[in-house]
């Protein structure tokens, strides 16, 4: 059986994702959603994973890697790159993290980006979730969500925050189950 997993994103108007390897905002409740999302879990004893590519990595903080609390899981295609984190595990295919996500015995499993990966799952029947912080606004970015309205419905949708000149919304997707 496939690994099931979820998405997890902040987007703009025009699904705009990132710039320069860098969000292209700072909004701290949408951080701490993500960071609740990413490590809730039912079962005390376990954690969740997280699946991320080398950019999505390079842009995290040093500080803040790894994340804590979560099964860390870093794409990239270099053999050799160093995580300089023993908390931290490389796959060189997203079908290889999801395996070793099963072998952490990973109670939830979410792909936090970058563009590239999200591209790659977001038509695997698999990814059955998106958690999507829907920013109403538009930034200058170079990196995008791609279009999922068509085969994902809402089911979820929080009030409209409000945090500095910013409004959003935390909107959770499931995958349309077509038989």
């Amino acid at each position: 059986m496939d690994t099931s997993f979820s998405l997890v994103v902040a987007t703009d108007q025009n699904r705009g994702i990132g710039k320069n390897g860098d969000l292209p905002w700072r909004l701290k409740k949408d951080m701490q959603y993500f960071k609740d999302i990413t490590t809730n879990t039912v079962d005390r004893q376990k954690q969740n994973a997280v699946i991320m590519g080398r950019t999505t990595w390079d842009s995290i903080p040093t500080k803040f890697r790894p994340l804590p609390n979560r099964h860390n899981i870093v794409l990239t295609r270099n053999k050799d790159f160093d995580l300089n984190s023993s908390q931290t595990t490389s796959a060189n295919s997203i079908d290889s993290a999801l395996t070793i996500a099963k072998e952490l015995n990973a109670e939830n499993v979410y792909i936090i980006g970058g563009g590239n990966i999200y591209n790659q799952c977001i038509d695997m029947m698999n990814c059955k979730k998106i958690y999507i912080t829907e920013v109403d606004n538009s930034f200058e970015c170079d990196t995008f969500f791609p279009e999922f309205k068509s085969t994902f419905q809402l089911i979820k949708s929080s009030e409209i925050i409000n945090e500095g000149n910013d409004q959003y919304q935390f909107n959770v997707y499931e995958r349309i189950n077509i038989n």
